[in-house]
């Protein structure tokens, strides 16, 4: 900030270590105007900066300030960033996970184009150096995909929304591609619904899965994230998803010790499921991440709730 404010009103600025023993560092710098931000990357890309003793590079960052509908070089923007790059092209779960960009809020990111085989660690290393991550699942590319994508919760709803304005469409340190950034429908972290298209699927608990014809959902399902355990009651699947296609998606997310798909019954238009997973943390994931979004692989978003028999498979469940 020090240095920036000589050449402008600096509002925010977000310093940018290097990784894997890089010697070189990098910012993301938001002028007060389009003018000031333009007069910096005209004069100083390439040039000493005052204070600093090696050249800089200097580009528009493509969040054109904090997310409004700037662009490239070309377009211009308050936010300046060290390296210019493409927008992303857009994960395969992107439509599935992701609200609109910037006005569903929360600290539950979900951010598509990344490596295909990026882990949680690697997530966490990344994101780390642009605030608190809480919890992080990477999330593979399916059916012969080359982007994979991760839902990461910051710590705050401040540091989700910074790095929803001014990462999304730009490269991340330690990536070589760029990125789509937005936040989860979840809206959070499952709590109280979300935003975005999520909102009308997940507020009506059980009761809003029976009404869709999953009517095994009022008997099979607790409330949202009350009873625990590992075991999951999953509605408004497929009518015919098998119980192979029920592990196949949910293994995305977590260990899949047994699942069982279940019928819709008297005519009703929505299946459902039992999943156990191999601990209470991956069902609690699951269930915050997922309920009243849209699982990848699947074209509608699903109810999810802790079953009541609490995990271990009994009542039907194992």
């Amino acid at each position: 900030k020090e240095i920036f404010s000589a050449y402008g009103t600096v509002l925010s600025c977000k310093a940018i270590p290097p990784k894997n023993g890089g010697t070189k560092g990098a910012a993301l710098v938001k002028f007060s105007s389009v003018e000031e931000a333009q007069w910096v990357q005209e004069n100083l890309n390439g040039n000493l900066a005052e204070g600093l003793d090696q050249p800089i590079v200097v580009a528009f960052s493509q969040s054109g300030g904090a997310g409004k509908g700037g662009g490239g070089a070309g377009a211009g923007g308050k936010g300046l960033a060290a390296a210019a790059a493409g927008f992303g092209k857009g994960a395969p779960a992107a439509a599935s996970w992701a609200g609109s960009s910037g006005s569903a809020g929360g600290d539950n990111l979900f951010i598509g184009d990344l490596p295909p085989d990026i882990t949680d660690a690697q997530v966490k290393e990344v994101f780390s150096a642009y605030g608190t991550v809480v919890s992080c699942k990477a999330i593979p590319p399916k059916n012969g995909g080359t982007k994979g994508a991760a839902l990461v919760k910051f710590s705050s709803v401040e540091e989700a929304q910074w790095v929803q304005e001014n990462l999304n469409g730009n490269l991340a340190e330690g990536l070589d591609q760029p990125i789509v950034v937005a936040f989860s429908q979840s809206g959070g972290a499952g709590k109280g619904g979300g935003g975005g298209a999520s909102a009308s699927w997940g507020k009506g608990g059980a009761a809003a899965a029976a009404g869709k014809g999953a009517p095994a959902a009022a008997n099979w399902a607790g409330s949202s994230g009350s009873v625990g355990g590992d075991n999951l009651f999953i509605g408004d699947l497929p009518p015919d998803i098998s119980d192979a296609q029920v592990k196949e998606v949910f293994s995305a997310y977590g260990t899949v010790v047994s699942c069982k798909a279940i019928p819709p019954k008297a005519g009703g238009l929505k299946g459902a499921a039992l999943v156990k997973f191999s601990s209470p943390e991956e069902a609690q994931w699951v269930q915050e991440n997922l309920n009243g979004n849209m699982a990848e692989g699947l074209e509608l978003p699903i109810v999810v709730h802790f079953a009541k028999s609490g995990g271990g498979g009994g009542g039907g469940g194992g």
